[in-house]
This record gives structure tokens, C-alpha cells and sequence, in this order.
């Protein structure tokens, strides 16, 4: 059994307050649910800065059911970072998962997705694979002082079509 750990360098409160401890933290997800401003303008647009650990609603698993709008268009930054053998692969899978997700390519800024029109939800996950350093993989890298947005998702949702 391979038994790796986080940094060595640097004080415990220090490896802590980064996230650097090599302590596995529980995985959470956050759903966003439309206000009724975004759902009267169709589009929803959030960023995050993980250099003040924030996320912020740039417009006054994404839940859009009931509201009679379905996605139209997806437009995001997934801002990476990876040393030597690291790896870090996205994918957006539909909710519900009826279909295989779309894989998403690393480096390109920003994505447009369209593959997923008329879906009402989806789910965006991250693998990192890291090798023999957790560090060789890491999604949204900045420095502490930058307020710029690793992290940024914007969606354009349209009627549903009625038969």
C-alpha cells in the first residue's frame, strides 16, 4: 500500500488554511437555483475567485424544472494547472444522467457547449490525477492577491418548444 501525504514545508495553521495538509476533505456540491430575475432573463452567470474563496452571481448541479425554460447554451472557464505527470479531466454530465457526459477540454478559454441544448440541469465534475504529488494536478491556481475568475459559468436558456 502507497501511503502519500501533502506538503512537508510550511506550518500546520498555514498547510491548513490552503488546503495544502494532505487530509482528504469531504467532496460537497452546491446547487444554484434561479432567481426570478435570471429565470425573466433566461441566463444565469456565476463566477468564483479562489483567492477570497467567493463566489458571486454576476447577474441579479443548476436546477431550471418548473419554470418552462430549458438550456440553451453553456459558455464556462475551467481554469487548471498541472506539473509533470499531473492530469486533470472535466466532464458535464445532463441531469437527469440520460446521456454520457461531454468531455471537456483542458486549456481552452472560454468553452461554448451547445451539445446539451434542451437539458434543464447538469452536474460538472473535476478529476484530478496527480501521481506521486496531489500538487501536479490543481483547478483554479491563483495567487492570493489575484481577483480574476478561475471559475466561471454562464448560461442562456431559451422556451421550451411546445408540440
Amino acid at each position: 500500500m502507497k501511503v502519500t501525504v501533502g506538503r512537508t514545508s510550511g506550518s500546520l495553521a498555514w498547510l491548513i488554511a490552503r488546503s495544502e495538509s494532505g487530509f482528504a476533505s469531504p467532496q460537497s456540491a452546491y446547487v444554484f437555483k434561479l432567481i426570478p430575475e435570471e429565470i425573466k432573463q433566461r441566463h444565469f452567470h456565476v463566477q468564483y475567485c479562489s483567492a477570497s474563496d467567493k463566489y458571486i452571481r454576476a447577474n441579479t448541479s443548476i436546477n431550471i424544472e418548473g419554470h418552462g425554460l430549458v438550456i440553451s447554451k453553456i459558455k464556462m472557464n475551467l481554469m487548471s494547472k498541472t506539473f509533470d505527470c499531473g492530469n486533470v479531466r472535466w466532464l458535464l454530465f445532463p441531469n437527469p444522467y440520460k446521456e454520457s457526459p461531454v468531455h471537456l477540454t483542458a486549456g481552452i478559454h472560454p468553452i461554448e457547449i451547445t451539445e446539451l441544448a434542451g437539458i434543464t440541469g447538469f452536474t460538472l465534475t473535476a478529476e484530478l490525477i496527480a501521481g506521486d504529488k496531489w500538487q501536479n494536478a490543481q483547478i483554479f491556481r491563483q495567487s492570493l492577491d489575484s481577483t480574476t475568475f478561475p471559475f466561471e459559468v454562464e448560461i442562456r436558456f431559451k422556451n421550451i418548444k411546445k408540440n
